[in-house]
């Protein structure tokens, strides 16, 4: 192995310095959405930072405490909301659009007189500087064999059921079919892979 240039100016990176969001209840802000196409139809990808309590700018946070040269590197508060599109199944549909609908209401509910009629066309972006409540729980990934933790955003709810403590926390979500040879790591803040915006930005920048 030869010998590397600027190795002795280099600063380590601290791995211990990435926070970890447990799961709870949090009151977010809305930061970016946007409707993305999908082969089966259209989702809200929707991007936010927690926006009361001990973990405020929490995102923003870790999003500056990852370091730049990782390639994946990515704003981590980020949520797809599937649109719902009927298919034929009626009661497929159904339960898509009730869902969909308690997500929509879950804004309605945290800003005072925000009202959006779904059943016209709308423009996502009323949805920008809103704020809403949040129920994170824990989801299993699995990768070249190894597993481990990452803490996902499950769903919206009133931004006072949060403040209140009228919320219960959703079960954790194992993997259904986990290879018999995996072995397990602990919690990887960078393995949230259902983010949806590539960013590489300077800290001045807006990453999204």
């Amino acid at each position: 192995m030869i010998g590397i240039t600027g190795y002795k100016q280099a600063e380590a990176t601290s791995f211990s310095e990435l926070p970890k969001l447990q799961p709870g209840g949090y009151v977010l802000k809305i930061l970016n959405v946007k409707v993305e196409p999908t082969d089966w139809g259209s989702r809200l990808a929707i991007q936010f930072d927690i926006a009361e309590g001990e973990f405020k700018g929490f995102f923003d946070k870790l999003y500056k405490a990852t370091p730049d040269e990782w390639e994946n590197k990515k704003w981590k508060g980020s949520m797809r909301l599937s649109i719902p599109h009927n298919t034929g199944d009626e009661t497929k549909f159904k339960k898509s659009l009730g869902y969909f609908k308690s997500q929509i209401q879950a804004f309605e509910n945290s800003n005072a007189n925000l009202h959006i009629d779904c059943e016209r066309d709308w423009d996502e972006n009323v949805l920008k500087g809103k704020l809403v409540g949040a129920l994170f729980n824990e989801k299993e990934w699995e990768k070249d064999g190894k597993t481990g933790w990452f803490t996902q955003c499950k769903r919206f709810v009133p931004a006072n059921d949060i403040r209140s403590g009228n919320f219960t926390i959703p079960k954790r979500e194992e993997l259904k079919n986990k290879p018999s040879t995996a072995s397990n790591d602990s919690f990887d803040p960078n393995a949230n892979l259902s983010d949806f915006v590539e960013i590489n930005v300077g800290d001045d920048a807006v990453p999204f």
